[in-house]
């Protein structure tokens, strides 16, 4: 399942930049998205090259069909690793993430460029899984609940810069 979506931010890229460089904002943002043991094993930033590993739980949709719930519980340990590279028109990140016991993969990618009424991050998320039968089935309950999650970590994002705009 493919996951395509475009973040539009009225502040400069610095900005909204500092954010996925920031370990106390990604704390408050997941916890704020119902994330709990949230921890930020690394966050460095060194010129053009930002290098980002977290852990989470995080909590499961109330509707998990029954074939799927021998793969997810009501909390799942999940483990983002983001690589940013700074380049003549942003910064451009890989990541993954993988959710502990649950034989689905989620890479993506994120561009976050400047444009003319502040920036933009688009978003790309691919997630697969080679189980057969339940496996598309698996990668469509993921999806579902990773757009609307990437959705609401924006609208925090939004709100947040909003906050210290005003």
């Amino acid at each position: 399942m493919k996951i395509n979506q475009t973040h539009q931010y009225d502040q400069n890229l610095d900005a909204v930049f500092a954010l996925f460089a920031d370990a106390d904002f990604m704390a408050k943002k997941y916890t704020t998205l119902g994330a709990r043991n949230f921890k930020a094993k690394t966050v460095s930033l060194e010129d053009s090259h930002l290098l980002v590993d977290t852990r989470r739980e995080v909590p499961v949709d109330d509707n998990t069909p029954a074939p799927l719930k021998k793969f997810v519980g009501e909390w799942n340990r999940a483990r983002q690793k983001e690589e940013w590279n700074k380049q003549a028109d942003g910064w451009h990140c890989n990541f993954k993430v993988e959710i502990s016991g649950v034989p689905a993969r989620i890479n993506g990618t994120m561009h976050l460029c400047q444009t003319e009424k502040g920036c933009e991050n688009v978003v790309t998320i691919d997630i697969s899984s080679s189980i057969p039968f339940v496996g598309n089935a698996l990668c469509n309950f993921i999806g579902k609940n990773v757009d609307k999650l990437v959705r609401a970590e924006y609208k925090v994002i939004k709100e947040h810069l909003e906050s210290v705009s005003a």
